[in-house]
């Protein structure tokens, strides 16, 4: 009698706990329900939305970048694509390319702060349910591309300081050519090669008096 009463429990409490969407477009519903909460709080995470592996990595890569560069990758939310929005109103989700071979397209249209919007949704199936794999905008927003785009221009050129010794290294090197140097700038930058930086702080510091050249400089 114990273990029948026990699995009775168990099943209630299955039947309690809020089960993961399904399909795509309960996916998509879920993440504005997310969204509007988010606004209403004054928030713009995009940590809510499930991506698929691949956008995951990308965005990941690309916070990584920004974080080492000190600027800003992301702003905003990305579902609504809304940066300091107030309201979020007339949601309304289409499928529009149903599910086959383990794709489906999702159509959102909604109003923020009274303006209409519409966001295009990529889905893909998983082993762990439908999740976003990119999301685009009749406006021309692409999500993956943007990403992609932004770390292909963080990335140090083949050849460049930034590939040859790392970000670090390239950038003091950067650092102290500016300090010496008076030709412009192109010669002192991380996307040339450390030979000609360091040919060029050699020069610059010959210029220089022995009583003013920095301490890096060749004595």
């Amino acid at each position: 009698m114990i273990r029948v009463l026990a699995a009775f429990a168990m099943l209630a409490m299955a039947a309690c706990t809020p089960q993961p969407p399904s399909t795509p477009e309960g996916v998509v519903a879920k993440i504005y329900e997310t969204a509007s909460a988010a606004i209403a709080r004054g928030e713009a995470p995009y940590d809510y939305i499930p991506l698929s592996d691949s956008l995951a990595a990308a965005i990941t890569e690309g916070q990584r970048l920004s974080n080492e560069r000190n600027e800003p990758f992301i702003e905003g939310d990305l579902a609504t694509g809304c940066q300091d929005c107030q309201t979020f109103t007339d949601l309304v989700i289409n499928v529009t390319s149903p599910p086959a071979n383990g794709q489906a397209s999702v159509r959102a249209t909604f109003n923020t702060d009274g303006r209409p919007r519409e966001m295009n949704f990529a889905m893909v199936e998983t082993p762990q349910g439908w999740k976003v794999d990119n999301i685009t905008s009749p406006e021309g927003y692409d999500l993956r591309a943007s990403v992609a785009l932004y770390t292909s221009e963080a990335a140090p050129a083949e050849g460049s300081c930034a590939a040859e010794r790392g970000p670090q290294p390239a950038q003091l090197l950067v650092d102290q050519c500016i300090a010496v140097s008076p030709a412009t700038r192109p010669p002192c930058n991380a996307q040339n090669s450390c030979a000609m930086m360091e040919a060029e702080i050699v020069r610059a510091c010959g210029l220089l008096n022995q009583a003013n050249r920095p301490t890096f400089c060749p004595r």
